[in-house]
């Protein structure tokens, strides 16, 4: 029996060189602007204010870009930071079992600037 199956996989020896390297160019841009955005989002989780009004405007600021790439990369870097923060919060939980009074009031200014993070 026949089926019709669908893949978003291309292969750049199938591609025009200028195809090929304008993805990869691309690649590299979003990769550039993930590590910044990821930079300047645990800046401000350590309490460390930023000199600019809108991450997003920063980011089409540095990087001459449209609406999408800045937005991606923020939506990429929050997540990328929220899974760190549970991670690291289940491991901090484990080791500090016996002091939780001082571990619940710093989680709770933890989770205070992760909220402020998304809001």
């Amino acid at each position: 029996m026949k089926t019709v199956t669908l893949s978003n996989r291309f292969y750049y020896r199938e591609l025009d060189k200028q195809d090929a390297s304008a993805i990869k160019n691309d690649i590299v841009l979003y990769n550039q602007m993930l590590h910044k955005t990821y930079k300047y989002l645990t800046l401000k989780y350590q309490g460390i204010n930023w000199n600019f009004d809108s991450l997003q405007k920063e980011m089409k600021r540095l990087y001459h870009t449209n609406d999408y790439f800045p937005l991606s990369v923020i939506w990429k870097a929050k997540h990328i930071l929220k899974c760190n923060y549970e991670q690291y919060s289940c491991l901090s939980n484990r080791k500090n079992i016996n002091s939780k009074e001082s571990n619940s009031k710093s989680m709770r200014n933890r989770k205070k600037l992760l909220k402020s993070i998304y809001n």
